[in-house]
């Protein structure tokens, strides 16, 4: 997966980087929100390749929901394809 690096910090404002950092980190949506903010994966792509809204993706990365066990397949998927590149 190629990221175009103008979209790198598109949605990650300090307020959602801080609520990350402060979510706990084994969660798998935290750990992805971790993911994308390190390797400025937009949370547009994160949603669109995992099937879900942006509105999802930051409750994730928050730590205020916990994607399904299905979802979390798809997220280990996700973040080793893209390391796999």
């Amino acid at each position: 997966m190629t990221v175009n690096s103008s979209e790198g910090s598109r949605g990650y404002n300090p307020a959602t980087v801080k609520t990350n950092r402060a979510a706990n980190g084994h969660r798998i949506g935290v750990k992805l929100g971790r993911f994308c903010i390190k390797n400025g994966i937009p949370v547009e792509v994160a949603a669109h390749s995992l099937g879900v809204t942006k509105w999802t993706i930051y409750r994730w990365f928050s730590g205020a929901s916990e994607p399904h066990r299905t979802h979390g397949r798809l997220i280990k998927k996700f973040i080793d394809e893209f390391i796999a590149e």
